[in-house]
């Protein structure tokens, strides 16, 4: 530039000597016509003859820096499209990351063998699409909704809803609820006609598909509790047999059979807490009846209530009829019980000396049906009174192959029932590397705890996702 103004100057110069030159348009120019004034001005001549190689160094100099910047704007282009490739690379590497979770959740050959888009089960754990699968999510609240019929789900369907897409959004795939059958209720249904009945089931059918649908939109399975020891009386329903086969004939059954093949089912769960609903001051020198067990295990479950006197025989017999039923209306249904402990579903005499109330054995013994079992264990797990510490015989101490099961197992968890100072989602973590083939959270109906269950279904994705379990969650 400094030289340009040289330039300028010179010809403004030879304007004033008188030769009034017309102004060149450009800096070449102005030189060429300085140059051919050397004769009238030498001492500018003596000057432009050495600025005239500087301006030709500057302009080369120009012409290189315009090549760069031409370059710098190729780069930058490139740079932007590298950044749009980036991001489609990254959204890519996670579906695929995903993808390969899954797709090395496959170490059980059986998996293949079972009917696709349904929840499957071998020895080994729980099978969807070929792949081995883990139930993740938590237990519906039961006191927040009426029981399922005469539109009743209506009135916390809003709420329901609300579970069902927080379970999907924080990486979990199922949810737990009671239909929760009124003992008083179908007592007094089964005395009426055939009909009436008719028209009881189909009002509780159309409350469960209204809800199933709700969960397919989020792709989360559902299990279907049938009855809970929440609900006062039921005790007295289930120790009076006709009125169990009615109920199972007439009501249960048709239910079953119209839900048959119904991929959003999960499962069907016939009782929550079994426990709650026994004499255990009972006394029986049989292996499958005595619940002595069951007392050693969880006092503070057991010291709490006062109950009536069904026996673990009776409970029994009722669990292989109904799921007798169950299997019967459809092959492909999945059937379990949900208890208070893993001593009421451990065979292991001798590490923990606990008895298998609901094995197959046991169940048909009482109540000799064939298709009356269980197809997995479902267990609801706390610490010991003052949280200071885990029963011996918890699952977060010991692994799933140390229990001599005979079936795959579900944990479910209370956040508010753990050890002082332990934390939901490292124990859900810890449950699944120890061989358990589900997790289920409790009390979601309170924000803080809900919460907790939360971040443990979002930790246990992340572990999936980063292959640190070799399990799929996804639906």
């Amino acid at each position: 530039m400094r030289q340009y103004c040289v330039v300028l100057f010179g010809l403004a110069l030879v304007n004033a000597i008188g030769d009034s030159p017309r102004l060149p348009r450009s800096g070449g120019a102005a030189l060429s016509h300085l140059q051919g004034k050397c004769s009238t001005i030498p001492d500018l001549c003596t000057y432009m003859s050495s600025f005239s190689q500087s301006f030709r160094d500057m302009s080369n100099q120009i012409k290189i820096q315009s090549d760069d910047i031409k370059k710098l704007q190729g780069m930058i282009s490139d740079l932007q499209s590298s950044f749009g490739d980036l991001a489609e690379l990254t959204r890519r590497s996670v579906t695929s990351l995903s993808s390969q979770a899954n797709i090395e959740s496959t170490p059980d050959p059986e998996c293949a063998q079972k009917p696709p888009m349904r929840l499957s089960v071998n020895r080994n754990g729980f099978c969807l699409n070929g792949r081995k699968f883990h139930i993740l999510g938590t237990v519906g609240p039961f006191a927040t909704f009426p029981s399922f019929g005469n539109n009743a789900y209506r009135q916390s369907q809003e709420t329901i809803q609300k579970w069902i897409k927080d379970i999907k959004q924080n990486g979990g795939n199922t949810i737990s609820l009671l239909i929760g059958f009124n003992p008083s209720e179908i007592a007094k249904i089964l005395s009426q006609s055939t009909s009436k009945i008719q028209v009881y089931h189909q009002s509780i059918l159309q409350d469960i598909n209204t809800m199933l649908q709700d969960a397919a939109k989020e792709k989360v399975t559902v299990q279907l509790i049938l009855f809970s020891s929440s609900v006062q009386g039921m005790e007295f329903f289930l120790e009076k047999d006709p009125v169990v086969l009615r109920f199972t004939d007439l009501i249960l059954s048709p239910i079953v059979q119209k839900l048959k093949g119904n991929p959003t089912i999960s499962s069907w769960v016939i009782f929550n807490h079994p426990e709650d609903f026994l004499d255990l001051d009972e006394k029986s020198i049989k292996i499958c009846t005595d619940p002595e067990s069951m007392k050693r295990y969880s006092p503070m479950i057991y010291k709490t209530k006062t109950r009536t006197g069904l026996s673990v025989l009776q409970l029994q017999k009722v669990t292989n009829w109904i799921a007798d039923s169950i299997h019967n209306a459809d092959e492909n249904a999945l059937v379990t019980i949900q208890v208070l402990s893993l001593a009421t579903i451990t065979d292991s005499p001798r590490k923990f000396m606990t008895t298998n109330y609901f094995s197959n054995a046991c169940l048909k013994a009482a109540g000799n049906r064939q298709n009356g079992y269980l197809d997995f264990y479902q267990s609801r797990e706390a610490s010991n009174p003052d949280k200071s510490r885990w029963f011996s015989i918890s699952p977060f101490l010991n692994k799933y192959e140390e229990y001599n099961f005979d079936k795959p197992v579900v944990i479910v968890t209370d956040p508010e029932v753990i050890v002082s100072g332990s934390r939901l989602d490292g124990l859900w973590v810890t449950l699944a590397q120890q061989g358990y083939s589900g997790t289920l959270g409790g009390s979601y109906r309170m924000a803080n705890h809900k919460e907790k269950v939360n971040n443990a279904m979002q930790a246990l994705k992340k572990a999936v996702l980063e292959r640190k379990l070799k399990v799929n969650v996804e639906n």
